[in-house]
């Protein structure tokens, strides 16, 4: 039944009991016209949809927003078979990817952190969260420690990005970075990280033979390794 149909029936039960009985029935609430929002938001639940029609960034402030960094969050929604995810920190209120909410949407808000990693001859191997809205790449090598002032070639710092959007195969762009160039410097400042690069510091073609006698010494006794080497 509409509000309107159960007005008139409220009315017909006071005919005999008022001169003009009046009735006014209104929905505060509608599961059938709503949505269900989850994850890292202050109030996860059930929002009501109205007339105004609600977009993505409207519910999730209507459920109280993240406490996270809008950067670090994900926004995975689901419309039937179709799957859709966007970065918060990415959704501009009132444009395409601020999408018009249709009752039974379900939107799960995600904390994953932007994250870089480092490998190679650097003073810290691991992977290495942004922490900040915007990382530049000289930004990037400082807070990984740099290459290591013993083993690393100052002139082989590599960036590789790939160039697909996530799930989809692709080859990576290859960024080479010489460090003894002051121009690279300026370079580096200029390039914003994204979420999955990954920096590769080469190591010094003069350390390769002092790598391999410590590898042989883990394996032999230093004579062995020793003669391994000169012979």
């Amino acid at each position: 039944m509409t509000p309107e149909q159960v007005a008139q029936a409220v009315e017909q039960q006071f005919v005999r009991k008022s001169q003009y009985p009046q009735a006014v029935v209104t929905i505060e609430k509608s599961i059938f016209s709503s949505v269900v929002i989850s994850g890292d938001v202050r109030k996860p639940g059930r929002i009501s949809l109205t007339s105004a029609k609600e977009r993505l960034v409207d519910v999730i402030a209507a459920a109280g927003g993240t406490e996270l960094p809008i950067d670090d969050v994900i926004v995975r929604m689901a419309r039937g078979n179709a799957r859709a995810e966007q970065r918060l920190g990415g959704i501009v209120p009132g444009s395409i990817d601020d999408l018009v909410l249709n009752p039974g949407d379900r939107i799960e808000v995600i904390r994953a952190p932007r994250t870089f990693t480092v490998f190679g001859a650097s003073s810290k191997v691991s992977e290495v969260p942004f922490e900040s809205a915007h990382l530049s790449l000289a930004e990037a090598i400082a807070r990984a420690g740099g290459p290591n002032d013993a083993f690393a070639d100052p002139t082989a710092i590599f960036l590789f990005r790939l160039n697909a959007p996530a799930g989809v195969n692709g080859s990576p762009n290859i960024y080479r970075i010489n460090m003894l160039d002051p121009r690279t410097y300026f370079l580096a400042q200029k390039v914003m990280m994204q979420d999955d690069d990954l920096i590769y510091m080469a190591s010094a073609r003069s350390n390769q033979a002092s790598k391999f006698v410590a590898i042989i010494n883990q394996l032999f006794s230093p004579a062995v390794a020793v003669r391994a080497v000169t012979n």
